[in-house]
């Protein structure tokens, strides 16, 4: 997302804030996400990789 920023008058930080907003966006504010292929242990790369190769051998990646 793009942000803008400004120097608060302090000159001790800044002020962040969105500026792009989302029109007719199929997923509302707030909604989480869910990925339709879902992996748990993500610290296990073995296994991430041997699932991953699995997917794509079957054709669901």
């Amino acid at each position: 997302m793009e942000v803008r920023s400004f120097p608060l008058p302090s000159g001790s930080g800044h002020v962040f804030f969105p500026i792009k907003v989302y029109r007719n966006r199929p997923r509302l504010d707030h909604e989480p996400y869910v990925p339709n292929i879902e992996f748990k242990d993500v610290h296990d790369t073995p296994a991430l990789q041997k699932y991953i190769l699995n997917k794509i051998t079957t054709g669901e990646l």
